[in-house]
């Protein structure tokens, strides 16, 4: 077995990430500037998780934030009112016409 199988075989029985899969959102600066609010669908483990932030209530500001600005590294405030880091790693539109939004976890989700 090799170290990128090894890694594909942990990674597929990592516990589940600490939030319900699917939730509502608010995506801040580090200086706690509001980005956008929307639904994110996480994905990995509390400890190494991503997620995918679909209907942006403010898609452009995500876009100038991303593009204009810079802005890589964010704060997330779960539905239920903790907060995490995360580092932003991309945003594009979807087909629909919609601008989604993609994280990276830069901690672990408790």
């Amino acid at each position: 077995m090799t170290l990128a199988s090894n890694v594909t075989a942990v990674a597929a029985y990592a516990p589940p990430v600490s939030a319900p899969p699917r939730q509502s959102i608010v995506l801040f600066t580090l200086d706690g500037r509001p980005i956008s609010g929307g639904i994110a669908e996480f994905a990995g483990s509390a400890s190494l998780w991503s997620a995918t932030i679909r209907v942006l209530d403010r898609p452009g500001s995500v876009a100038r934030h991303f593009f204009a600005d810079g802005v890589r590294d964010v704060i997330v405030r779960l539905a239920d009112g903790r907060t995490v880091r995360a580092r932003l790693t991309g945003t594009r539109f979807l087909a629909s016409s919609e601008r989604v939004c993609t994280l990276a976890g830069a901690e672990r989700i408790s």
